[in-house]
């Protein structure tokens, strides 16, 4: 694959109107000869006008079967040909309209089984979908139709059978909204029975890889949402198998290549059950949300190692995600030029390691040990793709411990441990000085809210000030590029000179959900002032008055043909379910009944559909577990800031309480006074107060006396 290949622009070609677009993948495809439109009146208009059906493409920047489809179909003539003479072409970048995305997967999903990107689906010309899929192959393979194939067929079928497929979309469109529809389907939470959580975990035991981890079979994602409600299965019930199912899937997660052992951070998914080989294109959402889940891990059981993995993590994001200006972005490559030959591109080229390379950046002093400990093998330790990139290359994964390698080399394991490190640090410098894969440098404010809520939880968990800094960082950016304080506006993402697009769900949620971890870290009461004021506008824009629930979009467009809420978790978890989490934090945090009651009611709206399937919709049990608990509430007495406040702070976080509430006792000069006020007696610093079912506890004013009094009011204790 040519570097023109990979970012699919032939600049000898007249660019089509995707040029103007500010979207990296847009712009990606701005010189392809298929006549793309980016979805908009204009392309509905000439639909209609010329009463062709839309193609619609569903893609992002850093997807590498996006680049794949597009190199063996978009750039081919005789296939732009075909789309351009029978349908009007639109392509869709689905992090710049999540909303676009989630309608027409919904219907792929449902009509094929499965679903993914590139998302390929053909609409009649007022939007209704009446077929799609996810990559075509250029020519027959595995049973599956060739792409020109079926673009001819689809072209004769609308001319043939015009009427037929209009009244198939009819009956499509109301399968969609009926399946939008909550209101006949709400089922009250006091009815939903305490085995939810019980069958959820049935299940996931089922599916659970007791040998390697994780659920299922190949391909093996991260799925830090059920991780999460494993750990408060354990939490609430002390359920060992729980908390141990969680625990080994990441130590197995960490050891496979799935971990960038040189780098930091995350790839997308694993493509084998062993998590050896990924793919290799990283997220900044699978950085969040997997930090916050190590660190977890860190608290329940005392293992350092999954504190490394977190700092390694968020290294990884403030090397190569972050903005100048405090924003991160979105997303790094699968692809990248090949070291010794940069006219070519392929997937993993950046990560891969030929056996002579290892030896002569480490010499015969590191290579042995480093080869061993990393799985290098002279021949390579992974096949090689179709086109023979990987053919003698090497994925690092830790292959044996650095015990065993001690043990096998005769050698002090302090020794080991500081030769790995500077083998590691030799193999980092040296991939440094290869062509990096290219980055997605939109800037989400969804994702980004999801990094506030990991740098303020590693602040609190890891006692970090510079994480803490981060946070603040992150917020401060989305609040001076990303919000209107004028119009109480907040945008969706930022790049270039796109015009604003306005927040979803997600945006609103997941940035309330960070602001929400960044107070209990800061206790800076105009960091819950702003959560409020979110709070307020999302329930304005977002919230359903008839059926209960929000909606994932706003109702801007009038060229979708359904208005949807999404309840189930995916690749993060589900929006409404963490909208629910932050109502409730909210309500508690601010004495607000109003909060508790719409959590209430947005539980009821997606009730059944928990009640059916729990076990696909954890995050939204996560939530209902909030509901029904009283969380354990500390109140700092005295200044947060000061040092004794600050030691106090130390021991609460340093345990493993994921409904904790930590709040200040009087707001700051300017604030808007919802935070709840205490009497301190004067006669020390600072104290802390901790109010558990109920009952308000007598205060602590020392670490020893608080830690005393959490080991005797928590059960189960931490596994260390």
């Amino acid at each position: 694959m040519t570097k023109a290949e990979h970012s699919q622009s032939d600049t000898s070609r007249s660019p089509n109107r995707l040029i103007r677009e500010s979207s990296p993948y847009l712009r990606q495809h701005a010189h392809n000869p298929v006549n793309w439109l980016p979805w908009g009146p204009q392309a509905f208009e000439i639909a209609r006008r010329e009463d062709k059906p839309i193609f619609l493409s569903i893609g992002y920047a850093t997807c590498h079967w996006c680049h794949v489809m597009a190199r063996e179909s978009f750039e081919d003539p005789a296939t732009a040909d075909l789309l351009n003479r029978f349908f009007v072409p639109v392509k869709v970048d689905r992090e710049e309209r999540p909303d676009v995305d989630e309608t027409y997967m919904m219907y792929v999903q449902s009509t094929t089984g499965h679903g993914g990107w590139p998302l390929n689906v053909w609409l009649t010309p007022d939007g209704r979908p009446f077929l799609g899929g996810t990559y075509f192959p250029p020519t027959e393979q595995g049973g599956a139709p060739a792409f020109k194939t079926v673009v001819r067929r689809v072209a004769d079928l609308w001319h043939e059978r015009h009427d037929d497929i209009l009244s198939a979309a009819e009956e499509i469109h109301l399968h969609l909204r009926a399946a939008a529809d909550l209101s006949r389907r709400s089922s009250p939470p006091t009815s939903m029975e305490d085995n939810l959580s019980a069958r959820a975990f049935d299940s996931l035991k089922a599916l659970y890889d007791d040998q390697e981890g994780g659920f299922g079979d190949a391909p093996k994602f991260p799925q830090p949402a059920v991780l999460d409600f494993l750990f408060l299965q354990y939490y609430r019930t002390d359920n060992k198998g729980a908390v141990n199912m969680a625990l080994h899937t990441l130590r197995a997660m960490a050891r496979g290549g799935l971990y960038d052992h040189l780098g930091g951070g995350f790839h997308r998914y694993a493509t084998d059950r062993q998590w050896r080989v990924p793919h290799f294109e990283k997220m900044l959402y699978d950085q969040a949300l997997l930090a916050c889940t190590y660190l977890d891990a860190f608290k329940i059981s005392g293992d350092a190692s999954f504190a490394d993995v977190a700092r390694g993590i968020l290294a990884y994001v403030e090397q190569n995600l972050m903005s100048a200006d405090g924003g991160c972005f979105s997303a790094e490559d699968a692809d990248s030029p090949l070291p010794g030959n940069p006219a070519v591109l392929a997937e993993g080229a950046f990560y891969l390691w030929a056996c002579d390379e290892v030896q002569r950046h480490l010499g015969p002093a590191l290579a042995p040990l480093f080869m061993v400990v990393y799985g290098v093998e002279r021949s390579g330790n992974v096949a090689h793709d179709a086109s023979g990139h990987f053919r003698r290359q090497n994925i690092l994964f830790l292959a044996h411990t650095a015990e065993q390698a001690a043990a096998h080399f005769r050698l002090p394991i302090e020794e080991v441990q500081k030769a790995l490190h500077q083998a590691r640090a030799n193999l980092f410098a040296a991939r440094r000085r290869r062509p990096p894969p290219a980055k997605d440098t939109k800037v989400l404010t969804s994702w980004n809210g999801l990094m506030i809520s990991a740098f303020a939880r590693a602040a609190m968990t890891l006692d970090s000030q510079p994480f803490l800094d981060r946070a603040r960082q992150i917020a401060q950016h989305l609040r001076t590029r990303l919000w209107s304080p004028t119009g109480h506006i907040l945008y969706h993402c930022l790049h270039g000179e796109q015009p604003p697009i306005p927040a979803f769900l997600s945006d609103y949620a997941f940035l309330v959900g960070g602001l929400l971890d960044l107070y209990e870290a800061s206790l800076d009461p105009n960091v819950l002032d702003w959560a409020v004021v979110l709070q307020k506008e999302q329930d304005t824009r977002l919230w359903d008055p008839a059926a209960g629930g929000y909606f994932s979009a706003g109702n801007e467009d009038p060229f979708l043909p359904v208005r949807l809420k999404s309840a189930y978790d995916g690749a993060v978890p589900s929006d409404n379910a963490v909208a629910a989490m932050n109502l409730i934090r909210l309500g508690r945090l601010t004495d607000s009944t109003d909060h508790i009651e719409r959590a209430e009611r947005l539980l009821k709206a997606f009730g059944a559909d928990l009640q059916a399937h729990p076990q696909a919709m954890v995050s939204m049990l996560c939530a209902l577990d909030r509901l029904r608990h009283e969380p354990p509430l500390f109140t700092i007495l005295g200044k947060p800031e000061s040092p004794a406040a600050q030691a106090l702070l130390r021991v609460v976080h340093e345990r493993f309480m994921p409904d904790k509430l930590v709040m200040r006792t009087t707001p700051l000069p300017g604030s808007s006074g919802l935070h709840k006020a205490a009497n301190a007696t004067g006669s020390v610093e600072a104290e802390i107060h901790l109010c558990l079912h109920g009952i308000c506890l007598p205060p602590c004013a020392s670490p020893a006396a608080l830690r005393a009094l959490l080991n005797t009011s928590f059960t189960p204790p931490p596994l260390h």
